[in-house]
């Protein structure tokens, strides 16, 4: 299922951004639905709670006690029950880990309060912060924060809440590839039929593919200084991603120095297939070479958060927004490139023009 639907949002994406062509105006129902789906996966990702389960919140415990965590769960029927000697209600629960069947465990939650809650008197799913008293083996109720949730996030102990920035991160560096990989492909073109067109969709799209790398390393610096301490850490994957901002600025550099259009378009696409080359090797090898702190790292369990066949991972309804935000920035990265395009044409034309009348 995870791969169906990355796959859709980069078939989508890329059928959006060729029809029409580069060189038309981007119809209004496109346009749309590109800020459509990074709204709704904008949305998704401040409003969806992110929620673990009554195992991982004991095994946190383990490690750190008075560890709370944001649990999802259900009331069971005849429950709660006030206990008017100790001033507390005891909530059994049905725990979501084993399924909606009559026999799954039920988990019990104190609630240290001698008014209930109204969201304890319904039937609907709750997620509320807890703790876990070893001696007693239950669950110290804190305060809820979504009652009915259309979905949940699922809790990562590495990522917690941050795991939200990924829907955006990888994304952008997905896009940054992408974009890489059309301009290796213009390049081509250029050479084969040494159009001046082609050189300008290879150099257009390398650009959106710097800005997209940049903003790929920004948001994750922002995660790597909640996550890690500081912004830069020197992992692997920050090294291979500064590498490769490095290997493209030195293509901008080469065609900012020659003025002859031929010889630039030239040197500049056989610069464009080379430079393509490292970037599988950057994102996607190196990373994985070596030990880090960014998920995916060798050494770790899982081969990072958007690959990793280990459940509760992406295989979640955080897929669906990461699925949207795929797709919106892919549309997003073609909508640009179409915007540079036609200006950078405009801009010939104009040019041709105030060279005809000076003459």
């Amino acid at each position: 299922m995870k791969f169906i639907v990355m796959f859709s949002a980069v078939i989508i994406g890329v059928l959006f951004g060729f029809i029409p062509h580069f060189t038309k105006p981007r119809p209004i129902i496109w346009r749309w639905v590109a800020i459509l789906f990074v709204a709704i996966a904008s949305v998704l990702v401040f409003l969806t709670p992110t929620a673990g389960s009554f195992s991982q919140l004991k095994i946190m415990n383990n490690i750190t006690d008075g560890y709370t965590i944001d649990v999802k769960f259900n009331v069971l029927d005849g429950s709660p029950e006030f206990n008017s000697a100790g001033n507390y209600w005891v909530l059994s629960t049905r725990n979501p880990e084993a399924g909606s069947s009559g026999n799954a465990v039920p988990q019990i939650i104190i609630i240290n309060q001698k008014d209930l809650p109204d969201e304890f008197t319904t039937d609907k799913m709750i997620v509320a912060n807890l703790n876990y008293d070893k001696d007693s083996n239950r669950f110290i109720y804190n305060h809820t924060k979504s009652i009915a949730p259309l979905m949940t996030y699922p809790y990562l102990p590495a990522l917690q809440d941050k795991i939200r920035i990924m829907v955006f991160h990888v994304p952008m560096a997905w896009v940054s590839v992408v974009a890489y990989m059309v301009s290796m492909i213009y390049s081509i073109l250029y050479l084969r039929r040494r159009d001046l067109k082609y050189d300008l969709y290879a150099s257009s799209s390398a650009a959106l593919g710097f800005v997209f790398t940049i903003l790929a390393t920004v948001t994750g610096m922002i995660w790597a200084k909640f996550n890690w301490g500081s912004f830069w850490n020197w992992d692997p994957r920050q090294t291979s991603i500064l590498v490769l901002m490095l290997i493209y600025a030195a293509y901008f550099a080469l065609r900012s120095a020659l003025d002859r259009e031929d010889l630039k378009a030239r040197l500049s696409s056989v610069y464009s297939i080379i430079a393509f080359l490292t970037v599988p090797f950057f994102v996607f090898i190196l990373p994985r070479m070596f030990s880090g702190l960014h998920p995916g790292a060798k050494g770790e369990d899982t081969a990072g958060p958007v690959v990793s066949n280990q459940p509760g991972m992406l295989d979640s309804s955080l897929l669906y927004a990461f699925g949207l935000a795929l797709a919106g920035f892919i549309i997003i990265y073609f909508w640009m490139m179409s915007l540079a395009i036609r200006y950078d044409n405009i801009k010939t034309k104009y040019s041709a023009a105030s060279r005809r009348l000076s003459v």
